[in-house]
């Protein structure tokens, strides 16, 4: 029988100085206790990164990185990893997109 796995997270974009700052705060109001960080090897090789693994563990946020990411991925490198309900369940992927942050 087929696992499946659904998961909705309504996007909330912030724009301003220092607002990456905020990030263990957002993440603890929605009730995240362990972000996953998806990247790719140049935001992580630029500091950004970093950064926001600095922010979360000032939040007391323990944080995983996944950072084999292919710059401008295609649906070819998906590359489907199982997760049980469970982890899904304590599971945001904070996505790293630019330099602002």
């Amino acid at each position: 029988m087929a696992q499946h796995l659904r998961f909705y997270e309504p996007t909330e974009l912030i724009f301003g100085d220092c607002c990456s700052e905020q990030v263990g705060e957002r993440l603890k109001e929605r009730g995240v206790a362990k972000p996953l960080i998806v990247t790719d090897r140049g935001v992580e090789a630029a500091g950004i990164t970093d950064k926001i693994r600095g922010h979360l563990s000032q939040a007391e946020m323990e944080t995983l990185v996944c950072n084999d990411i292919k710059e401008n991925p295609t649906e070819d490198n998906v590359n489907p990893r199982p997760v049980s309900e469970q982890d899904a369940a304590d599971i945001f992927k904070a996505a790293l997109v630019g330099p602002e942050l």
